[in-house]
């Protein structure tokens, strides 16, 4: 599940971008798509983390598990995939770099405390690089077991990071402003409770910031898929790849996510 991410950057998808903007250059996540079968219409069931996590992890929908509010837990009652498949007896493993998905929400049901990370929480690097090479030893460790194991990734969720081998392909032209190196979420809140929007210039670098971490995302998924290649599981291997929600990049008028219904907060891939 990669954080964040809105299906029309992908070149998978048919439907245009929506700002007019050149698709993202994804082969990694492309060749997988190409191999299965890619759902043109998807749509998660929030326009924030929670609500879609608890819906994606149950199958089931809001009004049912409860979790809209910044406080609501994820109920005991409710059967998650993890716990479904460990009853099956599989081995579950879940890193995560997002981090209401975590004990405290109560997101953990299903997996052995040993073999769940959240990095945000234990304030451990958590980029995809991270996550995978996290992801990678699990594996190694259940290769002759078979496992269920969910990868949260979150790069193209602010803190969006420019990286030096990638902006370029996105923001082409000589650029100096305040998001030169990163845009924080806090910065992203101001600038979204702000009665005008940043000028054009400033707009166009926060979206290449955020096109350039879903290419950054996209080669540590690559190694992800290279590793289970070389141990010779890849063909045995299920992989669901989806997202949690979009962000919008003045569309509509706004920033960010968590405010509306837009197609770009809620169509979301799932391959």
């Amino acid at each position: 599940l990669i954080d964040t991410l809105r299906a029309d950057k992908l070149s998978f998808y048919n439907r245009p971008n929506a700002n007019g903007r050149p698709k993202v250059h994804t082969p990694n996540l492309k060749a997988v798509a190409e191999e299965g079968t890619i759902f043109e219409r998807f749509w998660v069931q929030g326009n924030e983390s929670k609500a879609s996590h608890a819906s994606l992890f149950t199958g089931t929908y809001p009004v049912l598990h409860g979790v809209y509010t910044h406080k609501a837990k994820l109920k005991d009652q409710h059967l998650t995939l993890a716990e479904a498949f460990q009853k099956a007896g599989y081995v579950t493993g879940g890193f995560v770099s997002n981090g209401y998905i975590s004990q405290k929400w109560n997101f953990t049901q299903g997996f052995a405390k040993k073999n769940f990370t959240n990095f945000i929480r234990e304030n451990k690097a958590n980029n995809a690089r991270a996550v995978v090479n996290a992801a990678t030893k699990f594996i190694d460790k259940n290769l002759d077991r078979p496992f269920y194991l969910y990868l949260g990734t979150s790069d193209p969720h602010v803190s969006y990071r420019a990286h030096k081998t990638l902006i370029g392909k996105y923001d082409k032209g000589a650029y100096a402003g305040r998001y030169k190196r990163s845009l924080s979420g806090q910065e992203l809140g101001k600038i979204k409770s702000r009665k005008s929007p940043p000028s054009q210039r400033d707009r166009d670098r926060i979206e290449a910031l955020y096109e350039n971490e879903i290419e950054f995302n996209d080669h540590h998924f690559g190694r992800l898929v290279a590793h289970l290649k070389k141990q010779k599981i890849y063909d045995e291997t299920l992989i669901i790849i989806s997202a949690d929600h979009g962000d919008e990049f003045w569309e509509h008028g706004s920033c960010g996510h968590g405010h509306s219904l837009h197609q770009e907060l809620v169509s979301v891939p799932l391959v």
